[in-house]
């Protein structure tokens, strides 16, 4: 069911402009590390459950090519193995 709201490109570019947004808004705050790190923890949550959520329902094409995107607007080894852990079907609790 789950599915069936999933549009997986526009997804992702909501979630990206999203996590863009965020970090513009976190500067001249006097907590930019802070709000920094709210927003990258929130982009990699959200990306990891986009990407399990399309490895759980059986379409790892688009699971993927999802992780191939998340990449482009961060690269750590923290959303990696994240995004790795999707890719074999792990859902991740979000963290924020």
């Amino acid at each position: 069911l789950y599915t069936k709201y999933l549009d997986p490109e526009s997804d992702i570019l909501r979630i990206q402009a999203s996590y863009l947004e965020e970090l513009k808004l976190s500067e001249g705050t006097g907590h930019e590390e802070q709000f920094k790190k709210f927003a990258h923890d929130r982009y990699i949550g959200r990306v990891t459950v986009l990407v399990a959520v399309l490895s759980v329902t059986g379409d790892n094409a688009q699971a993927k090519k999802m992780y191939e995107k998340a990449l482009e607007e961060m690269d750590t080894v923290e959303l990696r193995e994240s995004l790795d852990r999707a890719l074999t079907g792990e859902v991740p609790q979000l963290r924020a």
